[in-house]
């Protein structure tokens, strides 16, 4: 099977090979590729199949793992093709394992450089998603800080999403 989506004409087109019943699935993540969503720089990854790029990839098996044993937090800064802007909601977190991901800072900027912190917390290790208030922050950059894991040994997420609208003119 194959499908194409048009956002800018608001339709999916798919090849399929039978009538039956077809549900179309999209993500929330404004830090999703297929959204705009944009990995500017990341501190580390482990292997690239541990790569930064699966904490926005939607898929919950994959996962992004630290370098061996980090020194300095990790951090992960994203923006928005085409220099938009977003009204962020939430910030949503896939966190489990023997190395999740503990302490964190979510933080935004307009400029990219002077950021303000738009909600923080300590993750726990379950299954299930997590989430954050953002209350209705204007921002062109997102910048995720991990400080801490559950081991010393590296630190894993499989999952950060942040939920909003984006916008072409946030200022």
């Amino acid at each position: 099977y194959s499908s194409t989506v048009y956002p800018n004409d608001n339709y999916v087109q798919a090849v399929v090979y039978h009538l039956t019943e077809f549900g179309v699935f999209g993500t929330m993540n404004l830090l999703d590729p297929a959204n705009g969503g944009v990995l500017e720089t990341f501190t580390s990854e482990f292997t690239n199949s541990t790569k930064a790029l699966n904490l926005t990839d939607g898929n919950t098996v994959s996962y992004w793992r630290s370098e061996s044993s980090p020194e300095t937090s990790q951090v992960f800064v994203y923006s928005f093709t085409n220099y938009m802007g977003a009204v962020l909601t939430k910030a949503v977190f896939n966190n489990s394992g023997e190395h999740c991901s503990r302490d964190f800072k979510v933080q935004t900027a307009m400029d990219g450089v002077n950021y303000s912190t738009a909600a923080s917390g300590t993750l726990v290790d379950q299954e299930s998603a997590q989430e954050y208030a953002i209350n209705n922050v204007t921002c062109r950059t997102v910048r995720l800080v991990i400080s801490s894991g559950a081991t010393n040994d590296a630190w894993e997420m499989a999952e950060f999403a942040v939920h909003g609208v984006l916008t072409d003119d946030p200022d």
